[in-house]
């Protein structure tokens, strides 16, 4: 069985662009210090955060076995990791026709972290701008946009995995505090 930490893919990249535009720059060199200020001298930051799902193990409430751990029964020629034929959402994320009660006696023939969670995606962005007082004080203008898609992180541990339970396959709720989040700041740098 794969590990529950183990993440088959996991992709992080970033950037950070100065924008050639103002004073000292490729275009708007000969701007003056007022447009200077407003439009020059901008830099845009990136982090693209791609991952797998967790694996997880799915259980059953219907076993009838003196077992510490039963999961249930697969059912011939299907994946329980397959997406339900009407595609995967929050609300039947796994292939719940795919497994059955387990024969009594037996923990089941589905083996350990047979199924995956949803992926994580993630973008933050930022964009700064410096004002320079002197050759060591400056003064930044901060925007950062953490999850600028806001795209949902569902919460592994909300995947109802117990076969026989209301809701088997739904996943409830998502990460808290994982929406998106803006902050404007100002740092004096000297």
């Amino acid at each position: 069985a794969s590990a529950a930490w183990d993440l088959r893919h996991n992709l992080t990249a970033s950037f950070v662009y100065d924008v050639p535009f103002g004073k000292g720059r490729k275009f708007g060199s000969g701007m003056s210090s007022v447009a200077n200020a407003i439009a020059g001298g901008w830099q845009i930051n990136g982090l693209l955060s791609l991952r797998s799902g967790q694996h997880f193990t799915l259980g059953t409430s219907q076993g009838l076995c003196q077992c510490a751990n039963v999961q249930p029964d697969v059912v011939p020629g299907r994946d329980p990791n397959n997406a339900p034929a009407a595609g995967r959402t929050p609300d039947l994320w796994f292939d719940v026709d795919a497994v059955t009660r387990p024969a009594p006696g037996t923990t089941g023939t589905l083996g350990l972290q047979s199924n995956t969670a949803p992926p994580q995606k993630n973008m933050d962005f930022s964009l700064f701008k410096d004002f320079r007082f002197t050759e060591s004080k400056r003064l930044q203008f901060r925007t950062e946009v953490f999850n600028l898609t806001n795209t949902p992180f569902f919460d592994v541990g909300s995947i109802n995995r117990v076969q026989g339970n209301p809701g088997f396959g739904r996943i409830d709720r998502t990460v808290g505090g994982s929406e998106r989040h803006v902050q404007l700041s100002l740092r004096f740098i000297f």
